[in-house]
């Protein structure tokens, strides 16, 4: 069985690249109390279903500076920020070789002070750092969901398709006033500029921003096993962002993992109400009536969701993984081959076909296909376990 869920992490493509781009407008986002939850969300949580946690998640500890992170600001921030000017000098501070030099890293969801003591963290992870800081400098920030084709992960029996967002500063506050040129305002984002020019964003609150972390973190959770934690981290993404239909979508795969199926069904068709066409809420839907056996209920969704998505993420590489399995080798490198014309940034799929390749004989075609996984690889422990893969191949 293969939950899907959102996990508005990292985007493939931004491994290890910080770049700057220059936008025509800003539109400031004022950060609301926090929200109500809309007519019957909050009769989908069971509390008493799940262990309390030792520590309730807080979204008001997202954004905070640690000590260190405070000490840093005013030793080595600041006089870089009076060299180079404000945000320049915070981009430079954060991000360039000759100071603090923080890295992608997507292998967690880290909130401000952990990404500052990591010195590394996925997409969300460094937007919410680098806001931090530059909510301290007093810079107006502004917080942007970009549209972008979803890329899909695995992790263990969960697909994750991963978001994308980035941040907009202005210029600096003075007192009540915000004194920014709207011609002259910076984005910080991992993709290109040119790719960012072909992309639509729109401004989002910093409640979806922690909604958005909440769900990653009750995703990761998820994918570990964690299932308690992770029920109290996804009712706490419903809590701040209740619009968002992610947060239901990973509630609903946390009570199918705990069994309670009934539970499942009525966060999925709640969040369907607002999302009809939600590729993911529908396929966890399907997949819960199929398990039940209720066929009549679920061959219209099932139609409906072919319709939408004629070929599932993952479908030829699951495929392939099968063909591997029996022995099939031809036909896995066929499978995985089209799993990357889809995908072309999946370690997963490069690494089924090194393995298929291994299987024929054809080593350096499979240390090829090695390397492209390191390199495609989202996090340092990944990297890590293709290059010791990579190690153990025979020298030819």
């Amino acid at each position: 069985m293969t939950l899907r869920l959102t996990c508005r992490a990292a985007l493939e493509n931004c491994r290890w690249l910080l770049l700057v781009a220059v936008v025509a407008l800003l539109s400031a986002c004022a950060s609301p109390a926090m929200p109500s939850i809309p007519g019957g969300a909050a009769s989908l949580f069971l509390d008493g279903k799940f262990r309390a946690p030792d520590l309730r998640p807080d979204p008001s500890a997202v954004f905070q500076l640690s000590a260190s992170m405070q000490r840093y600001l005013d030793d080595e921030m600041v006089p870089v920020v009076k060299r180079r000017g404000i945000r320049q000098g915070l981009i430079d501070a954060l991000y360039s070789g000759d100071h603090l030099r923080l890295e992608y890293d997507a292998a967690y969801t880290r909130n401000a002070k952990e990404a500052y003591a990591a010195r590394s963290g996925n997409c969300l992870s460094l937007v919410i750092m680098t806001a931090a800081f530059a909510r301290a400098l007093g810079l107006d920030i502004t917080f942007n969901r970009v549209s972008i084709d979803e890329q899909w992960r695995l992790s263990g029996n969960l697909m994750m398709a991963a978001g994308h967002v980035n941040l907009s500063l202005g210029r600096r506050r003075l007192g009540d006033r915000l004194t920014y040129d709207i011609n002259n305002v910076v984005t910080i984002d991992f993709l290109p500029p040119a790719e960012i020019e072909r992309q639509r964003s729109e401004p989002i609150t910093e409640a979806t921003i922690v909604g958005m972390y909440m769900n990653n973190r009750a995703a990761e959770s998820l994918a570990e096993d964690r299932i308690d934690e992770a029920y109290w981290f996804a009712r706490e993404a419903i809590v701040q962002a209740p619009a968002e239909v992610a947060g239901y979508n990973t509630l609903a795969v946390v009570y199918m993992r705990r069994g309670q199926e009934q539970a499942a069904e009525r966060v999925l068709r709640l969040a369907l109400q607002r999302n009809a066409d939600n590729t993911r809420l529908l396929g966890n839907l399907v997949q819960l009536l199929e398990q039940q056996g209720r066929e009549a209920e679920r061959r219209p969704l099932a139609q409906r969701l072919q319709a939408l998505e004629p070929v599932t993420p993952y479908r030829d590489f699951h495929l392939g993984q099968a063909a591997l399995r029996e022995g099939r080798y031809g036909q896995a490198l066929t499978l995985f081959t089209q799993e990357l014309a889809r995908a072309p940034e999946q370690p997963d799929a490069h690494f089924g076909l090194a393995r298929a390749y291994l299987a024929l004989g054809q080593v350096n075609e499979a240390r090829r296909h090695l390397q492209f996984a390191r390199e495609l690889s989202t996090s340092r422990g990944e990297a890590a376990l293709y290059a010791a893969k990579l190690g153990r191949l025979p020298v030819q």
